[in-house]
């Protein structure tokens, strides 16, 4: 028996929908089950990543509190276009009385109460007096008390200006992002073509779940309309229905235009000119979405080429723009309310209308994938193997090229151009030019943790190649890396040129972009690689977002490191860089050979990434944690000790608690937290104070070198006396808590229990514990490095002697004692 229209159109509609959920919150469900399941149960997926629900809606309602609150500035900031400030309807209300009652000195007082307005104080000083004199000429007008109504259509004639560039967006966007392949249609769709559903019901369908997956509208519109109408004198009620109202009608215009774009596209124009096509949407969307946050986000006046744009058409009078209008002028609102759903209505029926006729004779017509003869790749690729077809693969496949090349490029030449501040920044100085050209090339390389997912179905045929698929990996990092520093190159070659050149600092600045590119390049595919699920049957959808939000982290900290880092915290940051690095690719080796794999992972211990990363936190955390207490004025030598202290617990517990999670086995043993069977507690502690005190033999050594060195040496003289001023006062007991106690606890559990342990997995002893040693001294001080690497030297081969943290504990305790001694701290 064939199903009603209804229950077809449920079917369809049910699919898609749950589709777009389970892509959403895949694993969370699953993972929580199989925690509690016998140990034969594992979850039928490949993913691991905890997405719930609560976490969704948190975003969502902080997504949609953001909208609302920048739409609320943005009525301000529109209603100073004509000379009121942007502040509140209340204070400009209580302005206007004042300047009616015509006291003597109500200048003063009207200037006095919009400066106390918190827009007007986030103001730079210049600009907020100008604004105070311009609005105080303004209320000295008389006809002031009658521009309301002027005033209203102004700010809705400015809101449809910008409504309409979120329209764009809600068309433009998807065409280009959201499909893998827009010349070809999703799989359920082609699915259901062959079931006995009719055209109609399955356009109707996909028209809903276009309707109610719109998520950039239904963000946007409803909480912009709303915040828009309550802030000019309506109802919560009536705002919130309204804003509701008009996100519906947003959503089933914009489903409409974009499925009869897909559809004639499909119909009409060949698969290459298609993904051309799709290059462009993508370039286009990624243009209006910055252009929309540049003029709704912010303080101060609005952009003039935002006011430009504005001028170009009576926006308040297209379908776009009757929203705003609606929101600020009430005696309008029931007529436009309705023409408004009923151009959604009409657009709706026409697109399934269009959609039904064109496919009456197949949903493609012309797809040209298999048209004309197919010949091999040129002589020339040949010979560079995976690099070549992935050289190849850009040039012929359009809106990869896009996406990889050229959006990184575009978006930062369109943040120059619409934010002149940013671009007056980035051309002050060398240094500050240089910063532009890493984040240039780091944005290249968010493409990179993609690289592998990019292959699709055809990563099943590249590992059955005769080539370890850690070759090919390794070719694709090799191609990232010279697309990131060949962009960088291009930059530095350009602010050479027009920049004058500083000396030795310039060539420091080159160094560190030069070394820094590529080791971000290995990183951001090796993240990639490690987080690709090739089961997905959506290749956008085979990495999450959290691997390239992973990689943006690293990014952006090591950008500040360019930026505002001394010469030893370079230093320190490539050497961070290279162990994460070398971290990830020692886990992607063990997950390599379980890639393909559906329900199983390689055997979980612990390896060099879990030191690397909580390494990372531990520096990290231990900055905002500090300038977080200083910010709550605690005293600079307890906000030290104590972020110190929290940093090192919470990174301990996080590391902990994650190793369990993954089922380490044994897992305090093979931290070093709990000793082997059969060792002896004071053979433990002997070895300790043996390697502490040659430590501090050889760090005393090292001082009396020094010192004999120093009046000899001005530089090394005044780093001396640097190095004796206590950081921020921290004397006393506060540094026999940080050096004896705190510092040892910590620093040994992340550097010999997690760092050294994964670094003996791939090199001997020795060099192990010189690798580790050398990683420890690089987060000291400069001129301390010698001795520390020697007391890392010395706690790494008691750890490797005992198994067990208690003996490095004990000679770190021990070393930093006999320093704090001899110090005088």
């Amino acid at each position: 028996m064939r199903p009603g229209p209804l229950r077809q159109v449920r079917l369809v509609l049910g699919l898609g929908v749950r589709r777009w959920l389970n892509r959403v919150a895949s694993g969370f469900a699953a993972k929580l089950g199989a925690r509690g399941a016998a140990a034969v149960v594992r979850p039928p997926t490949a993913r691991r990543r905890i997405s719930s629900g609560a976490v969704m809606a948190l975003f969502l309602i902080g997504a949609v509190f953001q909208v609302g609150f920048s739409m609320w500035m943005f009525g301000q900031r529109a209603a100073a276009v004509d000379g009121r400030p942007p502040v509140r309807d209340s204070t400009w209300a209580s302005a206007r009385s004042t300047a009616a009652a015509a006291e003597p000195g109500w200048q003063q007082r009207v200037r006095e109460q919009l400066a106390g307005d918190r827009a007007m104080r986030e103001l730079p000083e210049e600009l907020r007096d100008q604004m105070l004199t311009a609005a105080v000429t303004l209320l000295a007008t008389p006809a002031v008390a009658d521009a309301d109504e002027v005033l209203h259509r102004r700010i809705a004639h400015l809101t449809a200006a910008l409504l309409a560039m979120v329209a764009v967006c809600a068309v433009i966007l998807p065409l280009g992002m959201a499909n893998t392949d827009l010349a070809k249609p999703d799989w359920d769709e082609l699915w259901l073509a062959a079931q006995p559903v009719s055209d109609r019901v399955l356009f109707t369908a996909r028209l809903v779940q276009y309707t109610l997956l719109g998520v950039l509208v239904w963000m946007a519109v409803p909480a912009a309309v709303a915040v828009l109408a309550i802030s000019n004198g309506a109802s919560w009620q009536a705002g919130v229905g309204l804003g509701l109202v008009a996100g519906l009608a947003w959503a089933v215009t914009a489903a409409a235009i974009r499925l009869v774009i897909e559809i004639w596209l499909r119909q009409h124009l060949a698969h290459a000119r298609i993904k051309n096509l799709q290059a462009g949407c993508t370039v286009l969307g990624m243009a209006a979405m910055v252009a929309m946050y540049g003029a709704a986000m912010g303080y101060g006046p609005l952009p003039g080429w935002f006011l430009d744009w504005a001028g170009l058409l009576p926006w308040s009078w297209l379908p776009s723009g009757w929203a705003s209008v609606a929101a600020l002028q009430p005696e309008w609102r029931l007529p436009l309310v309705v023409g408004g759903l009923a151009i959604a209505a009409a657009a709706a029926v026409t697109a399934v209308q269009l959609c039904t006729a064109w496919s009456s004779g197949g949903l493609i017509a012309h797809d040209g994938t298999l048209n004309g003869a197919r010949q091999g790749p040129p002589g020339r690729w040949r010979p560079m193997r995976v690099l070549g077809k992935d050289l190849l693969l850009l040039r012929r496949d359009r809106a990869l090229l896009v996406q990889a090349l050229v959006m990184p490029l575009f978006m930062i030449a369109l943040q120059l151009v619409l934010n002149p501040t940013l671009a007056a920044t980035a051309v002050s100085g060398f240094h500050a030019a240089v910063t532009s050209a890493v984040a240039l090339g780091g944005w290249v390389l968010v493409s990179a943790t993609m690289a592998l997912a990019f292959e699709g179905q055809a990563l099943w045929i590249l590992a059955g190649a005769p080539q370890p698929l850690a070759h090919a990996i390794r070719g694709k990092v090799v191609m990232w890396a010279i697309f990131a520093t060949g962009y960088a190159v291009a930059g530095l070659v350009v602010i050479t040129t027009l920049l004058p050149w500083p000396g030795a600092t310039a060539l420091a600045d080159i160094v560190m972009v030069l070394t820094g590119l590529p080791l971000l390049a290995v990183l951001a595919v090796g993240i990639g690689a490690a987080a690709t699920d090739p089961q997905s049957t959506q290749p956008n959808r085979r990495v999450g977002p959290g691997s390239v939000y992973l990689y943006m982290l690293v990014m952006g900290l090591f950008s500040l490191t360019v930026n505002r880092g001394s010469a030893h915290q370079r230093l320190a940051m490539l050497v961070l860089l290279a162990v994460i690095a070398w971290a990830l690719w020692q886990r992607l080796r063990d997950r390599l050979a379980y890639l393909f794999e559906p329900i199983d992972r390689p055997p979980r211990q612990v390896d060099l990434a879990d030191g690397a990363w909580a390494a990372f936190a531990f520096l990290v955390l231990q900055g905002l944690i500090a300038v977080l207490l200083l910010a709550l004025e605690v005293e600079p030598a307890t906000s030290i000790v104590g972020a110190f202290a929290l940093a090192g617990g919470i990174t301990a517990l996080a590391t902990l608690l994650t190793l369990w999670r993954s089922r380490v086995p044994q897992l305090l043993t093979a931290v070093g937290l709990r000793p082997p069977p059969g060792t002896s507690v004071l053979r433990t502690v002997v070895t300790g104070l043996v390697a502490g005190g040659a430590a501090a033999v050889f760090a005393g050594g090292y001082l009396t070198t020094i010192g004999w060195l120093a009046p000899r040496l001005p530089a090394l003289h005044e780093m001396l006396e640097q190095a004796g001023d206590h950081p921020m006062g921290v004397t006393g007991w506060h540094m026999v808590a940080l050096a004896v106690v705190l510092a040892p606890l910590c620093e040994e559990f992340i550097f010999r229990g997690l760092l050294f342990r994964g670094l003996r997995r791939d090199l001997p002893l020795v060099w192990a514990a010189a690798a580790s040693a050398a990683v420890f001294a690089i987060i000291h001080p400069s001129l301390g490095v010698i001795p520390v690497f020697g007391l890392g030297l010395a706690c790494a081969l008691a750890y490797a002697r005992t198994g067990w943290l208690l003996a490095p504990i004990v000679a770190h305790a021990l070393y930093n004692g006999v320093v704090v001694l001899l110090s005088g701290g």
